[in-house]
């Protein structure tokens, strides 16, 4: 390469979200970049295009730095660069948020549910007068805290640490989660229906029973890098969205995604504590 000759880094993105996504972290590059100049690359400018295919791309330019991404970096020096941008970069206006969007969709998704899906499908089970007794739910009722005593040969639950007082049917949230096996069946919820009966409207069931496998699938994937289990939540959000509070700019639902459409699962192997595929 020629001296003098400047290096940069060019960063595309096509889609939905690639407008939000490039503007926002070319003005978060810029404010790091003001106040701590060596904890980031420079951004040097944004602009957008179409490709050869007809997509509008969105891009920012900025300095190339030379990375090495394979060695962990130093804990030290990794605290102090990470403590300078907390003690440098405070709000503006002392608030807490944001002056601008930087991808914020699931959260889109998430207020939508909340503010206009829960209301309807689980204000369901209260109108029209009927009603429901909060119950104590086990809140974790998945395969590895339920087994057989062999002294006794009866059902043993463990585990309760997520205890809670709910509608009973919280508790099958996690039969419909992608490491259901065995609980997955059918059966297990018919042998339930012959003890306690669903509660009213029946037809649906399922809906609420998407709702609630949304809290495991999101805690799940908290807990376990690499997980699919958000972007598997995130869908179920979109098809309860679209059902009952459709919202234009939200994402649709896709089906392929959808494990009770495609009946793809991965288990929990219960003695090694890893996934497996099925």
């Amino acid at each position: 390469m020629p001296a003098g000759t400047k290096k940069y880094f060019l960063k595309c993105a096509t889609g939905k979200l690639a407008e939000v996504q490039m503007w926002g972290e070319h003005y978060s590059a810029g404010i790091i970049a003001e106040h701590l100049p060596d904890f980031g690359p420079q951004p040097v400018g944004k602009g957008e295009y179409y490709d050869e295919t007809g997509a509008h791309v969105y891009f920012y330019l900025m300095n190339y730095h030379g990375m090495d991404q394979e060695s962990p970096p130093d804990p030290a020096e990794l605290a102090f660069a990470i403590a300078e941008l907390h003690r440098k970069v405070k709000s503006p206006n002392g608030m807490f948020g944001y002056p601008l969007v930087t991808g914020r969709e699931y959260d889109a998704a998430c207020k939508q549910l909340i503010d206009k899906v829960v209301p309807r499908l689980l204000g369901a089970l209260e109108s029209e007068g009927r009603s429901i007794t909060p119950t104590l739910c086990h809140g974790d009722l998945w395969e590895g805290n339920v087994a057989t005593n062999m002294e006794t040969g009866k059902i043993i639950i463990f585990d309760p640490n997520e205890c809670m007082y709910a509608h009973n049917e919280i508790e099958f949230g996690t039969w419909r989660c992608t490491w259901a096996t065995h609980f997955q069946s059918p059966m297990y919820v018919m042998a339930y229906r012959r003890e306690i009966e669903l509660s009213e409207p029946v037809e649906e069931w399922d809906d609420r029973n998407r709702l609630y496998s949304i809290k495991a699938s999101i805690c799940d994937s908290a807990g376990h890098i690499g997980s699919n289990s958000r972007n598997l939540a995130y869908n179920d959000m979109l098809y309860l969205c679209a059902k009952y509070a459709p919202l234009e700019s939200l994402e649709k639902y896709d089906p392929e995604k959808d494990i009770s459409v495609t009946g793809v699962r991965e288990a929990y192997d219960l003695m090694a504590g890893v996934k497996i595929q099925i």
